[in-house]
C-alpha cells in the first residue's frame, strides 16, 4: 500500500510541466502589444553572466500557429548583451498546449539598448 502511494505521488509530480511551476513576473509590453515576462526562480549566475528564462505572449496568433514563446537567455552583465540559447513556441498563451516548435542553438550576442525591455530584464537578473 505504501509503495503504491509513493508511486502514485511520484507519477503525479512528474506529470506536472516545469513551466507550470515557474514564477513568471511581467516585465512590460512591447510596441506590438506582446507581454514579456521573466522567470524569477531559475536565474543562475556564473561570473559576469546570468541565465534566465523569458516568456513572450503575443496578442495574435503567429503564422506558425504560436501565441507564446519561451526563450532561455544568457546575459553578459558587464558587456550589456545577451544571446538566446533555447527557444520553444506554444499554441496558447502562457506556454500552454503542445510545443509547436523548438530550437536549441546559441545565437549571436546582441547589444542591449538603454530603453528596451531586455534592459529591464538585464537589470533585474544582474542585480
Amino acid at each position: 500500500m505504501r509503495q503504491t502511494l509513493r508511486t502514485l505521488l511520484l507519477t503525479t509530480l512528474l506529470s506536472i510541466p516545469l513551466a507550470a511551476l515557474a514564477e513568471w513576473t511581467l516585465v512590460g509590453q512591447s510596441i506590438r502589444d506582446a507581454k514579456i515576462y521573466y522567470e524569477t526562480t531559475s536565474i543562475t549566475r556564473a561570473s559576469d553572466k546570468v541565465r534566465v528564462w523569458t516568456m513572450i505572449d503575443m496578442p495574435t496568433r503567429q503564422p506558425d500557429g504560436s501565441l507564446s514563446l519561451r526563450e532561455y537567455w544568457e546575459m553578459n552583465c558587464k558587456e550589456i548583451s545577451y544571446r538566446i540559447l533555447q527557444q520553444e513556441k506554444y499554441p496558447e498563451h502562457q506556454n500552454k498546449g503542445p510545443r509547436v516548435s523548438g530550437e536549441t542553438d546559441a545565437g549571436d550576442w546582441r547589444y542591449i539598448g538603454p530603453d528596451g525591455i531586455d534592459r529591464v530584464i538585464l537589470k533585474k537578473a544582474c542585480g
